[in-house]
């Protein structure tokens, strides 16, 4: 997480606000559900290999970003892994409830604000999570223009969220919901769904002034990007060799190359399928 910028978006501000005016404690006991939540996508996104640039905060949890994207179930499973932390806790809070029904009043704040994380990420609409599993789908399933669908029912949503609370005004005013229908409204008509998440590269901040060691590691072709990641220290300017099932060397990589198939693949790819061979 070296050299993560952390940023905060105006909905978080104007979540913040509300918050401090009506309930200063659920607005702290919401900012712990947050950091668990992006916890959940760091652990899963460091698991398949992944790193980031910039962490912001928005009104229903925060996004990670960097130079490229991580894509089909690499990018559905770190998407889920934010609403998963948020159910969980949730459950155990009712858990607790039912055991030791004095600790209500304690936690009543805490299972609100990982409910409202949780299913309010699930929604198909972008940028929440959902949107995100949503794309991931659309990838796999190699459907065309899959941001345009996503950008639409984003946008599609956010209206309809909007109407809402207008008609709300007219009976129980729902200011929460106008400020979430209002968050999505900007960010589905201002950002690109794109999945904020890329495969570390070899070459970052390599030095060649005090000269560097040459390795060469072989690979079986059915390989994938993430285990060849996991194999790669700092200060090594690595090539590869990938050889087929008899052990036949079938390419070669110079680092050049492969910092640049780093840079670009999803984790989970083999290095058969990225380089067409057979």
């Amino acid at each position: 997480m070296e050299g993560l910028k952390i940023s905060f978006d105006a909905s978080f501000w104007l979540f913040a606000i509300l918050c401090l005016v009506t309930n200063w404690q659920l607005y702290l006991t919401f900012l712990t559900c947050l950091v668990l939540h992006e916890l959940g996508h760091v652990l899963v996104a460091k698991s398949r290999f992944y790193t980031f640039c910039e962490l912001k905060f928005t009104m229903f949890g925060a996004v990670l970003y960097s130079k490229g994207n991580a894509k089909g179930f690499d990018a559905i499973a770190i998407a889920l892994a934010g609403p998963f932390i948020n159910l969980c806790l949730a459950i155990v809070c009712l858990a607790l409830w039912w055991i030791a029904p004095a600790t209500y009043v304690y936690l009543e704040n805490f299972l609100y604000a990982n409910l409202t994380l949780g299913l309010c990420n699930l929604i198909p609409c972008f940028p929440m999570d959902g949107g995100r599993v949503l794309l991931g789908i659309l990838q796999l399933t190699n459907v065309k223009n899959q941001d345009k669908i996503v950008m639409v029912l984003a946008q599609a949503i956010a209206l309809s969220l909007f109407f809402a609370f207008i008609v709300s005004l007219f009976f129980v005013p729902l200011y929460s919901l106008g400020l979430f229908a209002f968050f999505l409204m900007t960010s589905s008509f201002q950002q690109s769904p794109t999945l904020s998440f890329y495969s570390a590269g070899c070459l970052k901040g390599a030095n060649l002034r005090g000269g560097m060691e040459k390795k060469t590691l072989v690979f079986n072709w059915n390989a994938k990007i993430y285990e060849v990641t996991k194999r790669l220290k700092n200060g090594f300017l690595y090539q590869i060799e990938v050889v087929n099932d008899h052990f036949q060397v079938v390419s070669r990589l110079d680092f050049n190359q492969l910092d640049s198939l780093l840079t670009t693949s999803n984790g989970s790819s083999t290095l058969k399928s990225l380089l067409k061979l057979t």
